[in-house]
């Protein structure tokens, strides 16, 4: 596939390709349009019509064949033949069936001595008849095969509508002996009445060596009466420089061949006028092409540079920068997105902005809570008897202290994964723990493929602290329970404890704060934490809380499932 380095050569290039791909469509129409029409028009036409004139002719065949040999059995025909009675009936016979069939025929009653008896002849073509070499031939073949029909074709030449290109012969016998011959010839004109309506333009009719009984066309026989066209393949055959589709039915059991043509010449012709029009038009029509895709292209262009001169700008921090110009529909959504995008990375920028300054404020609290004078004198404190008494317990305190002081002091990455987090969260537990000894006691089950995943960082301690601060009043023990698992495709946190809870006036103050994207108060860690986790995830997340006063306190942490750089909301981790 070839690569353009500029979009106006690949839209010309285009646009000649479209073409070319048009022409040879159309070009690829007209010759199947030409082979079906070839199919349609001439091919099953031409078969039709030699289905039709073999299956007339093979009735009329098996008609004469059966009853010539009846009528050579005929008592009153062999009377006639041996004693002239019945001439009458004899005649009548022989009339009747002659005219009552589809190819009327002449008739011809010889006797023994090969004198006409009856015939329907005409006087003047009698001689004609006597003179035939062919008639002769066959007199001869029947006194060898007196019990046999014989059929073969004539050339003898008759006058007033008698004309007769074919003969049916038999014997007529008595005890065995010949007393006479009958002879059935088809008649030349009513083979054209069956013909003229027939579709071929040409048909003939030969035997099984070619000898022409009957055609329309005398192109096609040779000096010596055989069929003999100029055929170039199995069934195309050129009579005077035209073309003519053949179809040649050699099946009928008589051993007559049907020849039936249709001429293809029109199509042959039509066929190199399309090709050469074609052609003419596709010349034109690329020229044409090239002109138009020129302009067309440049006034695309002039589009797409305006699009790319206004991301040039955005490129430059002129975030303000919006299109306005009067061009394509398709053009004017193209900038209207673009308009929209910029409005929105503005926006993003904005959030991104609020995050960053929404994580700084609440890495800061943490940390002047981590650092508060009396936190860290009650450590130390603990810390020197702990020493005296237990210094491998000390030792413990004071490597978890040192990890918690760090990890509040750390402004790195603003996601870390939950393992990090709740090392840091047990490391504080542990030192509360010593700070209030039996009063506090904390439980972590998290479910280990979670830890893997990332959190925002100090997500969950601003919550626990809050339990310990709001939940452990007036001396009494505190249980602190924090669990992870998956949810509807949602990591949940829940940090939950049973201490003093949270009065309904209190819960409906809290809940307003919470839900007010613009509040900023100075001393609730649990807003930063649900704003922190709505800007970096979406409204979708956040926490939930649920807490009735004296029964204890339940906030749940719903944050999207994220593994590495991405977010994979639909990953198990």
């Amino acid at each position: 596939m070839t690569k353009y380095s500029k979009f106006k050569d690949y839209m010309r290039n285009s646009f000649m390709q479209y073409a070319l791909i048009l022409i040879s469509f159309i070009f690829i129409l007209f010759i199947i349009s030409m082979v079906v029409n070839l199919k349609l028009f001439a091919i099953k036409t031409n078969k039709s019509s030699n289905e039709k004139v073999s299956a007339f002719f093979e009735n009329q065949y098996d008609i004469y064949y059966k009853n010539i040999g009846e009528l050579s059995q005929n008592n009153i025909i062999k009377e006639f033949v041996l004693n002239k009675k019945n001439s009458t009936d004899a005649f009548t016979l022989l009339y009747n069936f002659s005219n009552s069939q589809g190819i009327k025929s002449n008739f011809v009653l010889l006797d023994k001595d090969e004198s006409i008896k009856a015939t329907n002849l005409y006087k003047a073509n009698c001689g004609s008849f006597t003179n035939s070499i062919e008639v002769k031939n066959i007199i001869n073949k029947l006194k060898k095969e007196k019990d046999k029909i014989l059929t073969t074709t004539n050339r003898a030449q008759y006058n007033n509508g008698q004309r007769s290109n074919y003969i049916f012969a038999k014997c007529i016998a008595d005890n065995d002996v010949i007393i006479g011959y009958l002879m059935l010839q088809l008649r030349e004109t009513d083979l054209n009445n069956i013909i003229l309506n027939t579709d071929a333009d040409i048909i003939s009719i030969t035997d099984n060596f070619d000898n022409v009984i009957y055609s329309n066309n005398n192109n096609i026989v040779n000096s010596i009466g055989k069929y003999n066209p100029d055929m170039n393949s199995s069934n195309i055959a050129y009579i005077n420089g035209k073309a003519y589709y053949t179809t040649i039915n050699d099946n009928i059991k008589s051993n007559i061949k049907v020849i039936t043509m249709t001429s293809i010449a029109m199509q042959q012709k039509f066929l190199i006028f399309g090709i050469t029009i074609i052609f003419i038009i596709g010349f034109f029509v690329i020229i044409l092409v090239i002109f138009l895709a020129n302009k067309m292209t440049n006034k695309n262009i002039n589009a797409i540079n305006t699009l790319l001169e206004a991301i040039d700008k955005c490129a430059n921090e002129n975030l303000q920068y919006r299109i306005d110009l009067d061009t394509f529909e398709e053009f004017k959504i193209l900038y209207d997105k673009f308009n929209n995008m910029m409005t929105k990375v503005e926006y993003l920028i904005n959030k991104n902005k609020e995050i960053s300054e929404r994580k700084r404020i609440m890495e800061i609290k943490h940390l002047e809570g981590q650092l508060n004078p009396h936190f860290v004198f009650n450590v130390l404190e603990t810390l020197h008897y702990e020493i005296l008494l237990n210094p491998q317990e000390a030792s413990k305190m004071l490597v978890s202290f040192a990890k918690l002081m760090r990890y509040s002091i750390n402004y790195g990455s603003t996601e870390v994964e939950l393992k990090i987090d709740i090392e840091y969260v047990s490391n504080y537990l542990m030192l509360q723990k010593i700070r209030y000894n039996k009063r506090l006691e904390y439980y972590i089950n998290i479910d280990e493929k979670l830890m893997k995943c990332k959190i925002p960082k100090l997500i969950i301690q601003p919550i626990v602290e809050n339990s310990l601060v709001h939940g452990m009043k007036d001396s009494s023990p505190l249980t602190v329970n924090i669990t992870g698992e998956i949810v509807e495709n949602k990591i949940e946190l829940s940090i939950e404890d049973d201490g003093q809870g949270i009065e309904k006036k209190e819960m409906q103050k809290l809940l307003n704060i919470l839900n007010d994207e613009y509040a900023m108060p100075e001393h609730i860690g649990l807003y930063n934490v649900n704003r922190a986790i709505k800007l970096m995830y979406g409204d979708i997340y956040g926490l939930d809380i649920y807490s009735k006063h004296s029964s204890g306190t339940k906030i749940v942490l719903k944050i999207p499932i994220v593994e590495g750089e991405d977010n994979v909301y639909n990953f198990s981790c």
